[in-house]
């Protein structure tokens, strides 16, 4: 008789080879041992196959799509197969740390009520280097909330009990994209949610993965998403009121869905209904910009050198042509609001400062840097020591760069 693993690791692929052998080693060296791990090739026509062909560890369990058929029936079809007690999620493209699986384990072992679990996570650039770490709400409460309007969980850091996803019905396969936070929100309404505060998982921010190549699609979802949980709160959360804080956030990330989408009425409405729950929504400052900025912030600046510095100027003009006529559309009874334009500008400015630092693009960090810093001048009480940093460390990157170059330059004449 075949004694099951504790848990199953889940994994889909498709054309993944760049950063597939980086994924897969990260699993295989957990301290956690007593699991397999189920890999869907789903239907690549890279040297995929080859790389998974290259392993004989005895707990990998492949499956092959023989068409490309997307992440979520991928997840599914694994889960029909998954034989672990526990789930545990892992992208194609991302590292796991080596006490990852072990860490949450013990949680879900030690805490019978939760569903999932994940983790903060850093953030890496397609090279490996550090962007910089995510923090997560922890408690199931502030978790409930904040998934009323935004997904606060890596998807490849968690790890969930396969009877509660299997009673909830799996991965929903309407959705293309942001199945996990419809999978999150579902077990939600009858389960609770954790994250673990340690930073377990590396995700790689890339112009291939998911969240960048379908934003669209990603922000349609997420809106369908939001509305829902929202909808099912009010009706049947009525013992614990949502408060002003999460429905002016709520609100606030419908304005910026319709503002994605073009519809100009529906921004203003919803910034209209964002003020009246919370009077004090201009005290939320920080959250909002941020917000604002992702919405606008275009991850392709990142992967652009100097060679098209064109495209680069014609991408930023957007993002503020974007920042112009969000406030534009902001209505009177929430004019305080107005008083953030120039720092969502001067936000953008920093945000494009730091993609163009992890480019290579020197002139363009200094240029970004002085923008930034224009419109969103240091206070007291808030100051980017990141963006000074980045700036110093673009400045000795072409000291350095200058001292190489020249001297070679002169052997050459």
């Amino acid at each position: 008789m075949t004694v099951s693993p504790r848990v199953s690791v889940l994994m889909s692929v498709y054309n993944g080879a760049r950063y597939l052998r980086e994924a897969i080693d990260s699993i295989l060296a957990q301290t956690f041992t007593d699991f397999e791990f189920i890999i869907v090739d789903d239907g690549s026509t890279d040297e995929t196959p080859a790389i998974l062909d290259s392993y004989t560890d005895p707990r990998i369990v492949r499956l092959r799509n023989e068409t490309n058929i997307g992440l979520t029936k991928s997840l599914n079809r694994g889960l029909a197969i998954a034989r672990g007690e526990y789930v545990a999620r892992q992208d194609a493209d991302d590292v796991s740390f080596p006490e990852r699986i072990q860490k949450q384990v013990a949680f879900l072992d030690a805490h019978p009520i939760v569903a999932m679990v994940g983790s903060a996570y850093y953030q890496i650039d397609p090279y490996g280097a550090l962007i910089g770490i995510v923090l997560l709400p922890c408690d199931h409460q502030a978790i409930a909330d904040e998934l009323l309007y935004h997904c606060c969980f890596c998807h490849g850091a968690t790890i969930f009990r396969l009877n509660q996803v299997r009673q909830v019905g799996n991965y929903n396969e309407e959705f293309v994209v942001a199945q996990d936070w419809d999978l999150w929100v579902r077990l939600m309404q009858n389960y609770q949610l954790a994250n673990l505060p340690d930073a377990l998982y590396k995700l790689r921010c890339s112009s291939r993965s998911i969240s960048v190549r379908s934003r669209e699609s990603q922000r349609r979802a997420a809106r369908h998403i939001s509305e829902t949980a929202m909808k099912f709160r009010l009706t049947f959360g009525k013992d614990r009121p949502v408060s002003a804080l999460t429905m002016g956030r709520y609100y606030w990330h419908q304005a910026l869905w319709a503002l994605s989408e073009g519809d100009s009425l529906g921004v203003t409405s919803r910034l209209a209904s964002a003020w009246r729950v919370n009077p004090l929504l201009r005290e939320d400052a920080r959250y909002l910009v941020q917000q604002l900025v992702d919405v606008v912030y275009d991850p392709r600046t990142g992967m652009i050198d100097d060679t098209n510095a064109v495209v680069h100027r014609e991408i930023v003009a957007e993002g503020r042509r974007l920042i112009d006529h969000f406030f534009a559309l902001i209505p009177d009874e929430a004019h305080a609001l107005r008083s953030l334009h120039r720092r969502v500008i001067g936000e953008l400015h920093a945000a494009y400062a730091f993609a163009s630092y992890r480019a290579g693009c020197t002139n363009r960090v200094r240029y970004h840097v002085s923008r930034a810093l224009w419109y969103d001048p240091p206070t007291p009480t808030r100051f980017n020591r990141g963006l000074i940093s980045v700036l110093i460390r673009s400045v000795k990157r072409k000291i350095q760069v200058r001292r190489f170059v020249e001297p070679e330059a002169r052997k050459t004449r």
